[in-house]
């Protein structure tokens, strides 16, 4: 279990939306320039990380279980978020969600703290309600964030920002916007937890889908593997006898299984060691020691005249 200053993982978490939303961290002035904060790639990634500080904000820092110790059940955001703080809010000037975030956070008293929301919560819920989409904008050359006619109804604008190949949108929200999103912040935060929740799910039948078919197709190849093996074997004996002399030095056990096997299916006569005829002829077989004394051409296998074929050796 690890544990770690709510501080520090504030400013991390100020930090990272700072980058999220194209912005110096330490300065929080728009990088127009800086490709890296603006790549969609690095955004998207930036507002995983976000997530992630996020849950460990609301853990209050600690991760990790402790040994001998049940878990306590988690509390997320919405269920701990004190609205009762937005109703001080008061509208200043229109602004970016990371601005009008940051005031909100500001609203945290000696009694009440207020956690740090992330941007990427609030925008992903517009794109869910219809209020903001992603879209090609040909001006800029890329995809980019801006508000549909019924976002625009509530008071959320656009502003051109940067130069170049660097131009992008911001994202602006009056004072309407600004009460609209207060007025729906309990269920912003609702619907958020809900939407993650259904991608993790989403996410996790996805990469099961994705094992159980690399599955079946290991299982198709080697099916298909084995077919051509048999194929082979039955057309070529030359490359069945290789093969099996491949499995015998491999596997010495498995060619003396293959051998007793043979013994016993192979109808042949006198492959059997209890073949009748082989038994007999090996009993009446005479004592053939050329060495001993005893020994003479009349006691020949072959019979008296067959020792020599011209005068010459037996053959």
């Amino acid at each position: 279990m690890a544990s770690y200053d709510v501080k520090r993982l504030d400013v991390a978490i100020q930090y990272i939306n700072r980058m999220t939303s194209g912005r110096n961290p330490v300065t929080n002035r728009v990088a127009p320039e800086n490709e890296v904060l603006t790549n969609p790639n690095v955004n998207r990634c930036l507002q995983f990380i976000s997530e992630i500080l996020q849950d460990v904000r609301s853990q209050g820092g600690i991760v990790g279980k402790a040994p001998g110790r049940s878990q306590e059940p988690k509390v997320s955001i919405a269920q701990s978020f004190p609205y009762e703080v937005l109703k001080e809010f008061q509208y200043r000037q229109d602004q970016q969600i990371s601005y009008f975030l940051k005031q909100i956070s500001e609203l945290s008293t000696d009694e009440v703290e207020v956690p740090n929301i992330a941007a990427v919560h609030i925008n992903n819920w517009l794109r869910e309600k219809g209020y903001l989409e992603k879209r090609m904008v040909a001006e800029i050359g890329k995809e980019s964030s801006v508000p549909t006619e019924k976002g625009a109804g509530i008071g959320i604008y656009t502003e051109r920002a940067g130069i170049g190949s660097n131009l992008y949108y911001r994202i602006w929200f009056n004072e309407q916007a600004q009460r609209f999103l207060i007025d729906h912040f309990r269920d912003i935060l609702t619907d958020t937890e809900e939407m993650r929740a259904r991608k993790k799910q989403e996410r996790k039948v996805h990469k099961e889908e994705k094992k159980e078919k690399r599955k079946g197709e290991r299982s198709q190849q080697e099916a298909g593997r084995t077919d051509r093996i048999n194929q082979i074997d039955r057309t070529d004996p030359m490359k069945q006898m290789n093969r099996m002399n491949q499995i015998d030095r491999a596997d010495p056990l498995n060619r003396i299984d293959q051998m007793n096997r043979i013994d016993r299916t192979d109808p042949a006569p006198g492959n059997e060691l209890d073949d009748p005829a082989l038994s007999s002829l090996l009993a009446n077989l005479p004592d053939m020691d050329s060495y001993g004394g005893e020994y003479n051409t009349a006691d020949s296998f072959f019979g008296e005249g067959w020792e020599t074929v011209d005068g010459g050796l037996p053959f």
